[in-house]
């Protein structure tokens, strides 16, 4: 593979090591390119397709006209396609935040400090100055929080239209994947059931301890490392986060643990649920998630 080199400095660039999606960071100034679909895994401030609400200005040069003179703006080549001419794009509908965009590859440059800033714009775009998704490090682990919308649902036999709904998702990543298959998840009655009568696809792995054996499932390709990762600390820690039921809102969601996270789901609630991920709600969710992540380490 050939070396990248940055469109605005020309210095190497280099693979980040998040363990969500990994982007090239120019070593010299700060920049970043983000391969399609990359851009909106850090576009915070709104949740959806923010690549493609920006590719909507297609004379984006005529747009820029009118905030940015558009012979003073640098003219940059894709460090991904050999110097392809990239274009400038206006972020949303923000023509004053302008990024790199290449037709070839359908990839963005953005300059050093140009990812917060859209955040910041984007929040203000929501509305509601709440950023529908949560992305940011706390105890060198990665933690994301996502708001899905969109999914119907309606009671049972009951003929009318479905209603909205929003579904919350907390996930802390470990910084690098476990590599045991490993699923921990609570033990409720359709599990237990699936489990006598054989219907797992894995062992249901006992650590000994019998809170935790009770309250989840465990299951893994390695029993007896799975057994050693979900140390005392480790469980005593889930233990207490499911005992006490943290929430965003009204009734606490399932924690689980997987190869790469520990994720905390809730919902689904009916409509738009507007989240503050800088409430002490949302403080207390993630300071246990990660108390949970940093005892595997």
């Amino acid at each position: 593979m050939n070396t990248m080199k940055c469109p605005n400095c020309s210095a190497t660039m280099s693979p980040s090591d998040d363990p969500d999606v990994t982007v090239d960071v120019c070593t010299g100034c700060g920049g970043r390119f983000f391969d399609k679909g990359e851009l909106n895994e850090f576009a915070t401030g709104v949740a959806g397709d923010v690549e493609g609400r920006s590719l909507i200005w297609t004379d984006v040069v005529h747009t820029l006209e009118h905030v940015v003179p558009v012979d003073k703006l640098p003219q940059r080549g894709c460090p991904r396609c050999d110097g392809e001419p990239m274009k400038k794009v206006g972020l949303v509908t923000f023509v004053g935040i302008v990024f790199d965009f290449c037709p070839k590859c359908e990839g963005f440059f953005l300059d050093v400090g140009e990812v917060k800033s859209m955040n910041r714009k984007l929040k203000e775009y929501s509305g509601d100055g709440l950023g529908d998704e949560y992305r940011d490090h706390h105890q060198g682990l990665l933690v994301r929080g996502n708001m899905y919308f969109g999914g119907t649902t309606a009671p049972p036999f009951v003929f009318q239209r479905g209603i909205a709904t929003t579904t919350i998702e907390t996930k802390v990543y470990f910084n690098r994947p476990l590599d045991l298959g490993l699923h921990v998840y609570p033990e409720r009655w359709p599990a237990k059931l699936a489990k006598a009568f054989g219907l797992f696809g894995k062992q249901d792995i006992v650590t000994g301890d019998a809170e935790f054996d009770a309250a989840f499932i465990i299951q893994g390709n390695d029993g007896e490392k799975v057994k050693k990762l979900l140390s005392p600390e480790v469980r005593k820690a889930a233990l207490r986060f499911v005992s006490t039921a943290p929430q965003f809102f009204s009734h606490p969601g399932p924690l689980q643990i997987f190869d790469y996270c520990v994720c905390y789901t809730e919902g689904p609630y009916s409509g738009k649920a507007d989240i503050d991920w800088q409430s002490p709600a949302a403080a207390t969710i993630i300071d246990d998630l990660v108390s949970i992540a940093t005892a595997m380490k």
